[in-house]
């Protein structure tokens, strides 16, 4: 079929004349048969190919109608494939995701992780499509495509394929994260009491006032001074109490200043001290048994028991997604790759084939075969052309039914 341009007809044939046309054409006729020869489709099939053209990317989508050469057919058909590929290899890990966030032990989480992930295809199909008719007119329309949907959805995509291994198979170790990060907590707190016991509470400091400015006024008194025995028993009490064990004998406001200071600088000493053993205390523990959440279960059942199930699994599945996020991404800043083990090699892969991708579709977009399917112009002669072919075996129909007599 030649595209060039044609005088317009008077008149458009009619669809008799076009059905005709096909029917007697030596090379289109069997088209005609084999439009004939299709059953009409089930239902169940019909709803197949439904669902099916909503998840796999299709040739027509990436060109248009105008003039479709063999060529650019072949590369539709490439693009689309690999759109559909790309598609897939990232629904499976979102697919994963989601499911263990909506959860996955009940028909209604298997139903929103479904639905998001082909709303997901859906609309990456889509995109790509609208990429793909980026012809003059619509050029705008597809760079705000390719910057805001195309590359930022295609990362989405990407980093949660690689969350969905990680979260799937590597859930020993995010519990043992979680464990230790409860632990950590935990001896974080008591390292505050303990740095809030060693400060001196109120109490503790005006005794030591009291005592510090007691001392100052008996050295400046003489021995002979009156004064000086009455602020001596004050301060250290009477010389026949040398040898009372005021913790034991007396209550704390009977007992003299200085004496009452050393006391309670030794309580507070015993509970610094008694407080930091305890947390070196679990802290070694902690080091022996070399795993966390088994340290927390023994040690702090009521903790484990908010968190994680008695076997070990977390509670909340929002929880081993956030924790499993924040593992992935803590690896990543910290350069730790090689401890992402297959959660690192896919998405690596997704990352190189959504780039593929991205590339071949804007690529594609811009082939001059694509552009011309897309063409307007081109149609318009394509369109004068059939009218006149049409024109021409109308004008002849007459004389070829008088042979056919």
């Amino acid at each position: 079929m030649t595209t060039s341009s044609l005088p317009e007809p008077d008149q458009t044939p009619n669809v008799e004349t076009l059905l005709d046309w096909l029917e007697h054409h030596p090379e289109l006729s069997q088209l005609l048969m084999e439009r004939h020869d299709q059953p009409p489709l089930p239902l169940w099939r019909q709803s197949l190919q439904a669902v099916r053209s909503r998840l796999v990317a299709s040739a027509d989508d990436f060109h248009g109608t105008a003039h479709v050469s063999p060529a650019t057919q072949k590369d539709s058909q490439l693009v689309a494939g690999a759109v559909t590929a790309s598609n897939w290899f990232d629904g499976a890990g979102n697919f994963g995701l989601m499911l263990i966030a909506c959860g996955a032990g009940n028909p209604l989480g298997w139903l929103t992780a479904g639905v998001i992930t082909g709303v997901l295809f859906k609309f990456d199909k889509d995109i790509c499509t609208t990429v793909a008719r980026g012809r003059k007119g619509s050029r705008g329309v597809a760079l705000v495509a390719i910057l805001v949907g195309l590359l930022p959805l295609s990362l989405l995509k990407s980093f949660g394929t690689g969350l969905g291994v990680e979260v799937f198979q590597n859930r020993p170790e995010l519990q043992q994260v979680q464990a230790g990060r409860i632990l950590d907590g935990i001896i974080g707190d008591q390292r505050l009491q303990l740095q809030q016991k060693e400060a001196s509470d109120p109490t503790l400091l005006s005794v030591q006032k009291q005592c510090q400015s007691g001392q100052a006024r008996l050295a400046q008194l003489p021995h002979g001074d009156p004064r000086w025995n009455s602020l001596q028993v004050e301060l250290y009490g009477e010389w026949s109490q040398r040898r009372t064990d005021w913790s034991t004998t007396s209550r704390s406001g009977q007992r003299p200043v200085c004496v009452e200071q050393k006391l309670q600088e030794e309580a507070q000493r015993s509970r610094v001290g008694a407080a930091r053993r305890q947390i070196e205390a679990l802290e070694s523990q902690r080091s022996l048994l070399a795993n966390d959440q088994t340290f927390l279960e023994t040690t702090f059942p009521d903790r484990f028991a908010a968190t994680f199930e008695s076997e070990g699994q977390f509670r909340s599945s929002v929880e081993l997604v956030r924790v499993g996020i924040d593992n992935f991404f803590s690896k990543l800043a910290r350069g730790h790759w090689a401890a992402m083990g297959l959660s690192i090699y896919v998405l690596s892969f997704s990352l190189i084939s959504s780039a593929v991708v991205c590339a071949l579709v804007i690529a594609h977009s811009r082939r001059p075969g694509v552009v011309e399917s897309w063409s307007e112009a081109v149609r318009q002669r394509r369109d004068r052309w059939l009218a006149d072919q049409l024109a021409a075996y109308d004008a002849s129909s007459p004389n070829r039914r008088q042979e056919e007599l």
